[in-house]
């Protein structure tokens, strides 16, 4: 046996006989999920990855307005919804204008106001998963807000309240990353 195989048999038998350890050792609060619904939920954590990368693309590039319907129509609450109506080719104003109505439909304690019974992935999730859920999609509307905010000529007082808006959603992530493991 060459000392390449022998190299690569040790590092295979290390990796096997680690990975037990580092999962007993992982102190997060396991979500178990459903099958499908843990599918449905990684795809779209992986998503959130994907647009968190468009966003800082549109940051850099100075398109503001990009930035805040990635951030309120694909990240913020309801954007389950928006997807929907994309697929729909319903244009942005359309989408914009119906987020308008079901703020003001939360607002009045309709629509929105499941706390995690409606027809969402939050019914299968503990409350305090959930409501880290609920910051991530709160400081995508407050993005959202902050990058709608900014006038044609941004100053650098713009783009540091957009990436400090931005810095609390990847904060909102990365919090329920450390306190969460989904099985």
């Amino acid at each position: 046996m060459n000392i390449r195989n022998l190299a690569l048999i040790s590092c295979f038998v290390a990796l096997v006989a680690y990975t037990p350890s580092a999962i007993a050792d992982d102190a997060r609060e396991l979500v178990k999920l459903p099958v499908q619904v843990k599918e449905k939920f990684l795809t779209e954590m992986r998503g959130n990855l994907m647009k968190l990368e468009d966003i800082m693309a549109a940051i850099a590039d100075g398109k503001f307005n990009e930035v805040a319907n990635i951030a309120d129509l694909k990240m913020g609450f309801g954007h389950g919804q928006m997807e929907q109506m994309a697929k729909a080719n319903k244009s942005t104003e359309e989408m914009l204008a119906r987020k308008k109505e079901m703020r003001r439909m939360g607002q009045r304690g309709g629509h929105g106001q499941g706390q995690g019974q409606g027809m969402g992935m939050g019914r299968f999730m503990p409350e305090n998963f959930r409501s880290m859920g609920q910051n991530l999609h709160q400081a995508s509307e407050d993005l959202a807000a902050k990058a709608r905010a900014v006038g044609q000529n941004p100053s650098v007082k713009d783009y540091q309240a957009v990436v400090r808006a931005l810095e609390n959603v990847s904060n909102a992530c990365t919090s329920c990353h450390q306190a969460f493991r989904v099985n």
